[in-house]
């Protein structure tokens, strides 16, 4: 007579264990603000950047003219009446139009989350619109309308689920002369670790299966 002997439970338990791997090998999101906090200083006037910046694993590039480059980027001081409150960068356009483009060091999608816009000078101008675009990472470009002044107190805007899995964003600065802070993106990068704990998971379950196939169903 033959004996029926159960093989599950040692094959759920390496379920178990690679669905738990699994799991903890999800990417991990995380939030960067690109505050340009660094960038502070007590003058009265505003200092200048070359044609890219780099913060918190992000760079921002100016088209900007070469001959202007050394004054792509401004931040102005603290002493400085335009100065919202916060220190805030601008893209400076020298008199043509230049467009600002962000994209992450290591190439990898991320969602833009918010931004702080306000005008560049408090002289009580009318406010403006300025047009951001954003490139997925399937080729789509996305645009959204971010609004600010007259106040010199910049305004949150807050990005539509359009703006996930980017590959870069860039909006132009001609006559909409502005400042912007607080920049919000969420990456999901798996950690190293994850992905071993990921492997060695899969691994397992290749193993129990390949021992439920040797042994067969039944045994004397």
């Amino acid at each position: 007579m033959f004996h029926k002997t159960t093989k599950e439970t040692p094959l759920r338990t390496s379920l178990s264990i690679a669905v738990l791997m699994s799991v903890l090998a999800m990417p991990t999101a995380g939030a960067v603000v690109l505050d340009f906090e660094s960038l502070a200083h007590n003058d009265a006037d505003a200092i200048y950047l070359g044609p890219s910046y780099v913060e918190s694993g992000f760079t921002l590039t100016s088209s900007v003219d070469p001959l202007f480059a050394d004054q792509a980027f401004g931040v102005w001081g603290s002493g400085s009446s335009s100065f919202n409150g916060s220190t805030a960068l601008f893209n400076a356009n020298a008199g043509f139009v230049t467009r600002l483009t962000l994209t992450a060091d290591g190439g990898e999608p991320f969602a833009l989350e918010s931004i702080d816009v306000g005008p560049l000078f408090n002289d009580g101008a009318v406010g403006d619109v300025v047009t951001i675009f954003g490139l997925t990472a399937d080729g789509i470009t996305v645009s959204e309308n971010v609004t600010f002044g007259p106040e010199l107190a910049p305004r949150t805007h807050v990005f539509g689920d359009a703006f996930a899995s980017l590959t870069s964003v860039s909006w132009e600065q001609s006559g909409q002369l502005h400042q912007f802070d607080n920049v919000v993106l969420t990456t999901a990068i798996p950690e190293p670790g994850n992905l071993l704990l990921l492997a060695g998971g899969l691994l397992v379950l290749a193993g129990g299966m390949r021992r439920r196939r040797r042994s067969g169903q039944f045994s004397g």
